[in-house]
């Protein structure tokens, strides 16, 4: 599709109940929009964000405040740190932990009641682990 950024972008719109305008053409595989800007591949709300208001202050993102990657609404997005960004995400619930769904350690340990240590901040530790690495710590302190 030819045409100026604006046009090209506008043209791939659709506005859902939320007030989203989502972006309709291609994206990244986690939802982002994308699009081909001289030559350059760039993120589609990071871009709608430039035509409006400018540059990106270096060291800012362009978060959302509706959670919707493909949504380009000026109204939506806002920017901020990747400290805001991840405060953000934690305040609404939607980090994600990777580990949530392992059921042993990565030493084979397995996480049940009697082996798992859960700390202040929601980590689980394998206490196997955890006794080893005192062990040896405590030998290396005493010997050497």
């Amino acid at each position: 599709m030819r045409g100026t950024v604006e046009e090209r972008l506008k043209a791939r719109l659709i506005i859902d109940s939320n007030n989203c305008w989502l972006w309709q053409g291609a994206t990244y595989l986690d939802g982002y929009g994308k699009i081909n800007v001289k030559g350059k591949t760039k993120s589609v709300h990071r871009v709608a964000w430039k035509l409006a208001n400018g540059p990106i202050p270096e060291g800012m993102c362009v978060c959302h405040h509706c959670d919707t990657p493909s949504c380009v609404n000026l109204k939506h997005l806002f920017l901020g740190t990747t400290t805001d960004n991840m405060r953000d995400m934690v305040s609404k619930g939607r980090q994600v932990n990777g580990n949530i769904g392992k059921t042993h350690c990565k030493r084979g340990h397995i996480f049940d009641e009697e082996n798992t240590y859960s700390t202040s901040n929601g980590w689980r530790l394998c206490r196997a682990c955890r006794r080893s690495c005192a062990t040896l710590y405590y030998k290396r302190k005493t010997n050497g």
